[in-house]
């Protein structure tokens, strides 16, 4: 899940973001969305300035058009901000006074143009124009398509219908609609401003990597060396042969697949190389303990305390009941002989699993392979900070409770209470105090920050609003 203030990447269960300090709960007049996971589990731009042309509209298949650019990563393993960095998120919106990186309040700033959209072509004619500067890192508007439409798109993604109670009408231009009634700036001027802060946040630790002599190792560099094998394949799946125009078409308009690889490079690299840093930033037991002695009242105000309990985190596979379930006064019921059956395709699996000695890996491919709740296999089954409050069905949330619970544990786990009913094989990764999570997270986040912001003393940003131009979805891509 995404930090909705931020879009910093973070573990599912989230209710505070660790890094920017923000409340993630929804706001009271949106209600929560439900989840097709949770339903098995639950109840189960030169210098001239260029002139706008049309603005741009986001149809309803620009979620699909996100999720497929998603797939096209999965398939090399380029997962933007997911596991690698093991519950460490990228973020900078702390470490940066955002209004003086982007130059709020003098001429060349967000508002240097009402709208930022030209037509497709003009985008293509523009693409390779350089727009900001970051040490020896540069963004032309082709890659800034990439960092834009990525931001609309998660955005999207993360609020899904109920973007409509934020005042967003995803049938209207965003450059014709207003995020900040105080200033006037536009969504569109609101999504570019944090699709260039994405930029900055990645050059910056590729830059320190480069410094640093810092270069990806050989399986790394080999999922990088992959995607371009792997776009090409998922434009023939999608009926092109030129892969320039199933870029352009299918996710960023006015992009080029070099801009589109040079996007997926400079991500990359900079995850690898924040791994690499991240043990370094992780704080000690004491500095934990330390930290929140100093800061307690203030995680109290955060609803978050030593008395909190724990966060679980689990994987599993759900194996659906087969067959139609009969009507027994009017309520649909299966036979003993549907469940004895299900059972039993739970347990062979479980029990191929133990005779392979499988471990969290094992498990998390099998997952993918069986699973049939769709929410949590594409992860590996995997849900994470669950806790004693968590809304799951009661004998699943028992299983991960259950006192003397091991990293490494399984079972099986019966499930007559959501619309898919049938067995889940449980694995349990292991569990966390909440405080003390949320401690490291604060103490992590106050160590990023200070290394970033010596970063950002050192390498400037440089942005040229005037030479920013951004392409129109294709309205009629499906």
């Amino acid at each position: 899940m995404k930090c909705k203030f931020c879009f910093a990447e973070l573990e599912e269960g989230v209710t505070v973001c660790p890094l920017c300090g923000k409340e993630l709960t929804e706001p009271e007049e949106i209600p929560a969305e439900e989840s097709v996971a949770e339903e098995t589990v639950e109840e189960i731009e030169e210098t001239e300035e260029v002139e706008a042309t049309e603005s741009e509209e986001i149809p309803a298949e620009t979620k699909k058009k996100g999720k497929g650019l998603k797939i096209a990563l999965a398939v090399t393993g380029l997962v933007l901000l997911g596991a690698i960095l093991a519950g460490a998120v990228l973020h900078f919106m702390d470490v940066i006074d955002t209004k003086r990186l982007l130059g709020i309040g003098v001429k060349n700033d967000i508002f240097n143009k009402t709208s930022y959209t030209v037509d497709n072509e003009k985008a293509e004619e523009k693409s390779e124009v350089v727009v900001a500067t970051m040490g020896n890192q540069k963004l032309t508007n082709s890659e800034l398509q990439a960092h834009y439409w990525m931001t609309v798109y998660d955005f999207l993604d993360y609020y899904g219908s109920y973007v409509s109670y934020m005042g967003l009408d995803t049938s209207k231009p965003l450059d014709e609609q207003i995020y900040d009634q105080e200033t006037g700036k536009t969504y569109q001027q609101w999504f570019l401003e944090n699709a260039i802060e994405s930029w900055r946040r990645y050059a910056t630790l590729v830059q320190m990597a480069e410094e640093a002599g810092h270069v990806l190792t050989p399986e790394q560099q080999a999922e990088l060396d992959a995607l371009p094998e792997s776009i090409q394949k998922m434009a023939q799946e999608n009926g092109y042969t030129d892969v320039e125009k199933f870029v352009d078409e299918q996710f960023y308009p006015g992009s080029s697949l070099a801009g589109y690889l040079n996007y997926n490079a400079l991500t990359w690299k900079a995850i690898c190389y924040y791994d690499v840093l991240y043990e370094s930033l992780l704080p000690n037991s004491a500095e934990v303990e330390a930290y929140y002695a100093q800061h307690e009242q203030e995680f109290k105000e955060k609803k978050f305390s030593k008395e909190d309990g724990l966060y679980y985190d689990v994987r599993h596979i759900l194996i659906p009941i087969d067959g139609e379930a009969g009507d027994v006064d009017g309520v649909p019921t299966y036979t003993d002989e549907q469940w004895a059956q299900c059972l039993a395709k739970a347990q062979k699996a479980l029990d191929d699993f133990k005779a392979d000695n499988g471990d969290e890996a094992a498990f998390a491919q099998l997952a993918k392979e069986i699973s049939a709740d769709p929410g949590s296999a594409q992860d590996g089954g995997l849900y994470t900070h669950l806790t004693k409050d968590t809304n799951f069905i009661a004998d699943f949330k028992n299983w991960y409770m259950e006192e003397g619970r091991k990293p490494g544990d399984t079972g099986i786990v019966k499930n007559t209470e959501s619309t898919t009913k049938g067995y889940h094989i449980m694995y349990f990764s292991g569990a966390t105090p909440i405080w003390e999570y949320e401690t490291e997270s604060a103490v992590l986040t106050e160590k990023t920050n200070a290394m970033l912001l010596e970063a950002e003393n050192k390498w400037p940003t440089t942005i040229e609003y005037k030479k920013v131009v951004l392409g129109q979805i294709n309205m009629s891509a499906g």
